[in-house]
């Protein structure tokens, strides 16, 4: 079933990454369930998914982009800049279990 990791880990791939770079905010309880099946599926499949490449994006994603426009934007409330994050607090707490699933390390964005 090598194909069948191989596409599974690219559809992963691609889902976590037009949830992040393209997503719409409203879909994105259903967009990150949908891709939590995913994962679930290879994971019932035993086909040893590598989310090495998925969880990359997410780090840098989450590191790059989501923090500096969301957790701190929102812990500097006396700078003027104001805030681009396109993500309520609930949507970012969606965001955080999502890299809990694909075993990335949240705990120092949970504060």
């Amino acid at each position: 079933m090598p194909e069948a990791k191989t596409i599974l880990e690219q559809l992963i791939l691609r889902c976590l990454w037009q949830i992040l770079q393209n997503g719409d905010p409203d879909n994105l309880e259903t967009d990150i369930e949908r891709l939590k099946e995913i994962i679930d599926v290879g994971e019932q499949l035993h086909l040893g998914l590598s989310l090495d490449r998925a969880q990359e994006v997410y780090y840098n994603c989450l590191q790059n982009q989501i923090a500096p426009t969301c957790f701190l934007a929102n812990s500097n409330k006396d700078n003027n800049k104001g805030n681009n994050c396109r993500w309520q607090q609930s949507q970012l707490c969606l965001l955080l279990h999502l890299g809990e699933k694909l075993a990335i390390d949240i705990t120092p964005w949970l504060n």
